[in-house]
């Protein structure tokens, strides 16, 4: 469930529509300052690029910029990765443009290699989370771990495990 604030959205609850990665959320309240709203499901092979459309009475709303709604998948759920489990030790992995993976669980130690061309997000829930790799690779990518506006308040340690010869 997503709640979207703004202004000037109306109370006609058929006039409303809201795409979240071209996927449309079902609308389920509006008030003339908010919107609340059931995500789709985009499916762990989705890898379209991060984006978000208000539509009242078929007009596009102004989405301030930077405002991003990441539709991620969790780390620990073997969905996440297809029809494969999670990673496991010695594994490597690849997140793809346009696929967002949030860590809501430790990884095990240690992966192979991380290649990240799409979005690793660090959940931030309040109990420490460990990140072990080899190789962390961020190819036109984002690893993400809190905001200027809300930084990251729980413990997150990356240990990478590669030596002077893997240069």
């Amino acid at each position: 469930m997503v709640t979207i604030t703004g202004s000037n959205f109306g109370i006609d609850l058929n006039a409303v529509k809201v795409l979240i990665d071209n996927i449309p959320c079902a609308v389920s309240a509006v008030t003339d300052t908010s919107i609340t709203c059931t995500t789709g499901n985009k499916g762990a092979n989705n890898f379209s690029d991060p984006s978000l459309v208000v539509k009242v009475n078929d007009i596009n709303s102004l989405v301030p910029d930077g405002v991003i709604y990441y539709y991620g998948l969790l780390w620990s759920n073997d969905v996440s990765w297809g029809l494969e489990a999670k990673p496991r030790e010695g594994d490597s992995v690849w997140v793809p443009k346009g696929k967002t993976i949030i860590v809501d669980e430790s990884t095990p130690i240690y992966l192979n290699s991380v290649v990240v061309e799409g979005t690793i997000i660090f959940a931030d829930l309040g109990t420490p989370l460990e990140f072990h790799a080899k190789y962390f690779i961020i190819r036109h990518g984002q690893f993400i771990a809190g905001s200027q506006a809300k930084p990251y308040t729980s413990e997150l340690t990356i240990t990478l495990y590669g030596n002077y010869w893997d240069r």
